[in-house]
């Protein structure tokens, strides 16, 4: 079990290659507590008689099972209570046996003030062999907290849209020009002469 102290970091506390370490002996009251903790009842992780006839040679403790050992001491000790995970990625090496003691080390590698994140290389080593490995990325609460003011509020397209189109001036359409009447001749007619016959 864990028995080192509880240690809080603020992000503003954490630099790049800050780690923490930490020992766990895995038992088999572990795994079968894991195993009922999770619903995975694989006999390659509870039966010694089924797991014997494995490549393995005997009972494997979960790979998530030591995955948890990581989420201890991120929560623990770096970057500590209240650290929340939001991503992990986990390549699993070699089986973890009952009896190994897992070593735990984690390290800082990249801090992101943009929601004051934190990303973490994570190693589990037994016997100086490395059996799982990857990346952490936390949320850490900050002792300063940035205030922002609230973005403004968004109104709804179809809102918008109807009050733009309200503020559009109708455009009266023109009747076409009537034409104007045809000026009547001022000429006066000639009166026509009555021809005489011959």
């Amino acid at each position: 079990m864990f028995t080192a102290p509880i240690k809080i970091h603020f992000f503003e506390d954490l630099s790049l290659g800050m780690h923490e370490r930490s020992m766990h002996t895995v038992t088999s009251s572990d795994v079968v507590k894991f195993a009922t903790l999770s619903g995975d009842h694989n006999p390659i992780h509870l039966s010694e008689h089924f797991a014997r006839k494995t490549r393995f040679g005997g009972r494997i403790a979960h790979g998530l099972y030591t995955a948890s050992l990581i989420s201890a001491v991120l929560g623990m000790y770096l970057p500590g209570p209240g650290a929340v995970y939001l991503s992990q990625t986990l390549n699993f090496r070699a089986p973890v046996r009952i009896g190994d003691v897992v070593t735990v080390i984690v390290q800082v590698t990249e801090l992101i003030s943009e929601g004051y994140r934190c990303k973490l290389s994570c190693e589990c080593i037994v016997d100086g062999k490395v059996v799982l490995d990857g990346e952490a990325l936390v949320m850490v609460p900050a002792r300063n907290p940035v205030r922002r003011a609230p973005a403004p509020a968004v109104k709804p397209p179809e809102k918008a849209a109807a009050k733009k189109a309200a503020k559009k001036t109708v455009k009266k359409i023109k009747a076409p020009a009537k034409r104007p009447p045809a000026k009547k001749s001022l000429a006066k007619k000639r009166p026509t002469k009555a021809r005489s016959k011959p």
